[in-house]
């Protein structure tokens, strides 16, 4: 249920993609807008784990991560797959 859930989110950020597109050019911080809602969209278990080492994780210049929990994760997924665009 859950892919099929996941495949119709995809489906309607492309629809979305294309309605943009067709309005005008898209800037440059909107289409990694659209490419990280798909991103976040497809993540399974083990890319959800990935993807938040990755955000957690301390940057070379000693720059703290972000800490995030897989709770806050799934929240933000959930908002985006309600299409609230909490993320922008």
């Amino acid at each position: 249920m859950a892919s099929i859930e996941v495949r119709l989110a995809a489906l309607a950020a492309e629809i979305r993609r294309r309605q943009f597109a067709n309005e005008g050019p898209v800037d440059a911080l909107s289409q990694s807008l659209f490419e990280l809602e798909g991103e976040l969209l497809g993540l399974d278990d083990l890319g959800k784990a990935a993807f938040l080492a990755e955000l957690n994780q301390e940057d070379e210049d000693g720059t703290e991560g972000v800490g995030l929990t897989l709770e806050d994760l799934e929240r933000l997924i959930a908002n985006v797959r309600e299409n609230k665009k909490s993320i922008w």
